[in-house]
C-alpha cells in the first residue's frame, strides 16, 4: 500500500515536472524560432540594400556590369539568403523596384509561423536580382533546437526523479514509521516506539495520534502487567499457605471411622474434593513458579531425557509406554520442566486411553528437536484443541475423569520457557502432542 502511494507522489511530481519542463522548452524554442526568422528576413533586407548599393554605383559610373552573378554572391557571402539572377524583363530602369510579395516560383508557398518576409527583387543593369530567405537554414536550426529541448527535458527526468523519491520519501517517513511500528505490535512486539515529526499535514496528525494511542496502550500493559504479578503472587502466597492446613485436614479426614455406610460416603467425598483441593493448588504454585522463577537451560539430548521417563512408568508397570528414538536430539532446554511436561502428557494418555498403548517418539527434523507423545484415546475436537491451553479448561473427553484443567497450561508453559513449542494433532484414532525445541549440534 505505502509502495503505491509513494509511486503516485513520485509519478505526479514528475508529470507535473514534465508539464513545465515541456512549457518553459515550447517557450525557449518559440523564442529561438523567432529569433532566427528574425535574422534571417534582417539578412534578406540587408544582402538587398547591399545589392541596391551596388547596382547604383554601377548605374551612376555608367559602365554594365561584366558578371552580376558573382558581384551579387560576394555581397551576400556569410548572409542567411538565397539570390536568383535572371533576365530583367517588365522592369523599369531604375534601382529600387520591389517585386510583388510572395515566393519566386520553385521556393514554396510558406515558411510556416511568424511574418512573412517578402521577396526582394533588384534590377541590375539588365539583369534581376531575386532575394529569399534561406528556408533550409531556417528548418534546420528549428529541428536542432527542438531536438536539443526534448533531449534535455528527458534528462531533467533523471534529477527529477531522484529529487521526486527524495520528497516522496520524506513526506511518507512518518507514514512508514507508523507502519513499521504497527506490524510489530502485530507480531506481539509491545515495546512503544515513538513516531518523532515536525509535518503539520494529515501524515503528521496520524504519527501524532499513533504516538498518543501508543502511549495509552503503554500504560494500559503497565497496569495490566502490574496486576497480573501482583495475581500470580497472591496465588502463590495463598497456595503456600493453603497446604499446610489442607493436609492436616486430609489426614484427620482419613483417621476418621465411619460408623455408618451414609458417613463412609461423606467422608470419601471430603477426602476426595480435598485431594482435588490440593491438586489444583500444587498445579497452580507449579504455574505461579514457572511465570516467576529464573530461566534456566543446558544442552540435552532429548532422547536421553524421555529414556529416563519412560523407564520410570514401564518400571511402575506401564508396559504400554514404549519410546522410539533413533540417535542423538539435542537441544537447549531446561531438563527439569521438560520432565515434568512429558510426564504430564504421559499421564494424560494412561488416563484417557486406559489399555492402549502410548508411543514417546524423539526425533530430529532439520533445525528442529521434536519429542511427541501419541495415544489412542478419544481425542479432542477442534473447539477442544482451541481451548486446551486455557486454565480450568476441560473438553468433553474429561468428563468422569480425574483433573484440574492445569495439566496442558503447565505443558506449554515450561515447553515456552524452553524456546520451545507445544501442538496438539487429532489423528482421528486418538490425539498427539509434539513438543519441539530448536536444535543444537553436538560438541566436537
Amino acid at each position: 500500500m505505502l509502495r503505491s502511494v509513494r509511486l503516485r507522489l513520485i509519478a505526479s511530481f514528475l508529470a507535473a515536472w514534465l508539464i513545465f519542463a515541456f512549457t518553459i522548452s515550447a517557450i525557449v524554442w518559440l523564442f529561438v524560432v523567432d529569433i532566427t526568422r528574425n535574422i534571417v528576413y534582417a539578412d534578406v533586407n540587408l544582402a538587398s540594400l547591399r545589392i541596391t548599393r551596388l547596382a547604383f554605383q554601377y548605374a551612376l559610373a555608367g559602365a554594365p556590369p561584366a558578371d552580376v552573378e558573382a558581384l551579387v554572391l560576394a555581397q551576400v557571402r556569410g548572409l542567411h539568403v538565397r539570390v536568383n539572377v535572371v533576365p530583367r524583363e517588365g522592369f523599369g530602369n531604375g534601382p529600387f523596384v520591389l517585386a510583388p510579395s510572395g515566393p519566386p516560383s520553385g521556393e514554396g508557398s510558406s515558411i510556416g509561423i511568424g511574418p512573412h518576409a517578402q521577396i526582394q527583387s533588384v534590377p541590375f543593369g539588365t539583369m534581376r536580382v531575386d532575394i529569399v530567405p534561406d528556408l533550409d537554414y531556417i528548418s534546420t536550426t528549428e529541428t536542432r533546437w527542438l531536438i536539443w529541448v526534448i533531449v534535455a527535458d528527458v534528462v531533467t527526468l533523471i534529477p527529477a526523479w531522484f529529487l521526486a523519491a527524495m520528497v516522496a520519501g520524506r513526506t511518507l517517513e512518518p507514514l512508514l514509521h507508523t507502519t513499521r511500528a504497527l506490524e510489530r505490535f502485530a507480531l506481539g512486539d509491545f515495546t512503544p516506539h515513538a513516531v518523532t515529526t515536525r509535518q503539520r499535514t494529515e501524515i503528521g496528525d496520524l504519527a501524532r495520534a499513533y504516538n498518543a494511542a501508543v502511549q495509552q496502550i503503554t500504560d494500559a500493559f503497565s497496569e495490566r502487567s502490574a496486576a497480573m504479578d501482583e495475581m500470580r503472587q497472591f496465588v502463590a502466597d495463598a497456595g503456600h499457605q493453603l497446604r499446610t492446613p489442607l493436609t492436616v485436614l486430609m489426614g484427620h479426614v482419613s483417621a476418621l471411622q465411619p460408623k455408618t455406610p451414609r458417613e463412609a460416603t461423606i467422608f470419601g467425598n471430603m477426602l476426595a474434593q480435598s485431594r482435588r483441593m490440593k491438586a489444583i493448588i500444587d498445579d497452580l504454585i507449579v504455574l505461579a513458579r514457572l511465570e516467576h522463577g529464573d530461566r534456566t537451560a543446558f544442552a540435552v539430548d532429548i532422547g536421553t531425557l524421555a529414556d529416563g521417563v519412560v523407564a520410570t512408568f514401564r518400571d511402575g508397570g506401564y508396559d504400554r509406554v514404549r519410546l522410539h528414538a533413533n540417535g542423538a536430539a539435542l537441544a537447549h532446554v531446561n531438563p527439569t520442566e521438560v520432565i515434568d511436561a512429558l510426564t504430564a502428557l504421559i499421564e494424560n494418555a494412561l488416563k484417557y486411553a486406559p489399555g492402549g498403548p502410548v508411543d514417546v517418539s524423539v526425533q530430529r527434523n532439520g533445525v528442529r528437536t521434536s519429542l511427541s507423545v501419541e495415544d489412542t484415546g478419544p481425542g479432542m475436537t477442534a473447539d477442544d484443541i482451541e481451548h486446551a491451553f486455557d486454565r480450568f479448561y476441560r473438553g468433553d473427553a474429561s468428563v468422569g475423569t480425574e483433573g484440574t484443567g492445569l495439566g496442558l497450561s503447565i505443558v506449554r508453559r515450561g515447553v515456552e520457557r524452553s524456546d520451545g513449542t507445544v501442538t496438539l494433532i487429532n489423528t482421528g484414532s486418538g490425539l498427539r502432542v509434539v513438543l519441539a525445541f530448536e536444535a543444537i549440534e553436538a560438541a566436537g
